[in-house]
């Protein structure tokens, strides 16, 4: 971090990634450390948002993370599947026929909320049906999700700073994989 606050190259960003209990799955310990590390060392970005969100405990205090017709799988549950296809954050959104997952900023007002790069991260695998990703309404691209055997993959796009409402939904009577959601600016910072 300490290259963060030196003078030198204009992209250097440095990438946290902090697991816990129930503190850091509502984004109480980790959206306190992500604010005052930001506010110290630049603001690089939100960073990775999980799309596998349970009610009523995974939240971020900065973006709204509304699903409808996905089924949520964790690592820690009474029967997780067998087959451990989690993610990053030990979740997965699997969606149905018409699944719908929509992520925007809580307030599209504040600054520090605002993006410009963007990655969705998401699987491939056997008898899935494709998903499509759409930002603010615009036209939609086609991702495919089928292959021969299980793949991660990764999609990313440029907008211009502001503030985005990005859209995935699934097509299709597969089960289409979502893991999550980057979103980073065009700065150096902390992500």
């Amino acid at each position: 971090i300490d290259a963060l606050a030196a003078p030198g190259e204009p992209s250097k960003k440095v990438r946290i990634a902090v697991y816990g209990a129930s503190h850091t799955q509502a984004d109480i310990y980790s959206g306190y450390l992500r604010y005052y590390l930001q506010s110290r060392f630049g603001n690089g970005g939100a960073g990775f948002i999980p799309l596998g969100v349970e009610k009523g405990w995974s939240s971020r205090i900065d973006f709204k993370v509304r699903a409808r017709g996905f089924k949520m799988q964790y690592v820690q549950q009474k029967s997780p599947p067998p087959h451990g296809r989690f993610g990053l954050s030990g979740m997965a959104a699997v969606g149905g026929p018409h699944g719908r997952i929509r992520i925007s900023p809580e307030n599209a007002t504040d600054p520090d909320l605002t993006g410009s790069q963007y990655g969705l991260f998401y699987a491939a695998e056997p008898f899935t049906g494709d998903i499509a990703i759409s930002v603010d309404g615009g036209v939609p691209v086609q991702l495919p999700t089928s292959a021969d055997k299980l793949e991660p993959r990764y999609y990313t796009f440029e907008r211009p700073l502001g503030w985005h409402e990005v859209e995935v939904r699934s097509l299709g009577i597969g089960g289409a994989r979502l893991f999550g959601l980057t979103i980073e600016r065009a700065q150096p910072g902390v992500v």
